[in-house]
């Protein structure tokens, strides 16, 4: 009779293993691209939010001004595309423009990492 000293693991230990890996990864993958939609989203919506504000201060601070457009006629100066370090969007309207990624531009529209629209209006300011 032969003794066995062999360590290791059984098929059957190594096959449940594999199960359980793969129960874990069918749950986790789907919370995980949900965490970063919403991280999207949220990034959005706080970048709209600046914009509007920053908006709201241009018009403060040339308040009562003769001669003077309430509203800045541009959010930035940056050329249609995406948003890069070189190519900073809504530098118009904040201190210190945002880069902004995932955001592209054509002219005064602006399409956010979420995929909403927003255009940007100078005879009234809004950023819709």
């Amino acid at each position: 009779m032969r003794l066995s000293t062999e360590r290791g693991f059984s098929l059957t230990e190594l096959v449940v293993l594999i199960v359980v890996l793969c129960i874990l990864a069918v749950v986790a993958v789907p919370i995980y691209y949900n965490l970063s939609v919403q991280e999207n989203i949220r990034a959005e919506r706080s970048t709209v939010v600046s914009v509007r504000e920053g908006i709201e201060t241009y018009r403060r601070d040339r308040e009562g001004k003769a001669g003077v457009p309430p509203f800045p006629t541009a959010l930035d100066d940056a050329r249609d595309g995406k948003a890069t370090i070189a190519n900073r969007f809504f530098g118009g309207v904040m201190v210190e423009g945002s880069v902004a990624s995932g955001w592209t531009k054509a002219g005064n529209s602006y399409t956010g990492p979420n995929k909403g629209i927003y255009t940007y209006k100078s005879s009234d300011g809004s950023f819709k």
